[in-house]
């Protein structure tokens, strides 16, 4: 493989490494919130839910973090593949996903919930792409 697509694929690959972190980071703070929510049901008070809500204005941030490096990411695979992916799936549910945290406990837990099945997609997703960038280096 030439030098120069060796670069685009390693560039590639980095920037997936930063799309993974940015995305176990936002797992992590949304089990945190998720396991907090849990209390909260639990009648756990002001406390638990102050605490939850900051866990998932964390997560928003992270999962924003998360959006923009999944972009960049998107972009590094366009320069090695030279194809036009569609990666909407991957980065709009940020974009709606924290809106109106406030309709009860147990939509709230739902919701965290489905996000932690989302963002597991998406890491299997970018990790098996990331297998195959280095099959390529490999190769």
């Amino acid at each position: 493989m030439g030098e120069y697509v060796d670069s685009e694929v390693f560039e590639a690959i980095d920037a997936a490494n930063d799309a993974l972190s940015n995305l176990y980071a936002a797992k992590e703070m949304l089990s945190s919130a998720r396991n907090w929510g849990l209390f909260d049901i639990m009648g756990g008070g002001f406390l638990s839910t102050m605490i939850k809500r900051k866990k998932m204005n964390n997560a928003q941030q992270l999962m924003n973090n998360a959006k923009k490096s999944i972009e960049k990411f998107k972009d590094e695979l366009d320069d090695v593949f030279e194809l036009d992916l569609k990666m909407d799936d991957f980065v709009s549910f940020a974009d709606v996903f924290f809106d109106g945290w406030f309709f009860g406990d147990f939509m709230v837990q739902g919701r965290i919930n489905d996000a932690m099945d989302k963002i597991n997609k998406i890491i299997f997703a970018v990790e098996t792409i990331k297998k195959q960038l280095q099959e390529i280096l490999n190769s």
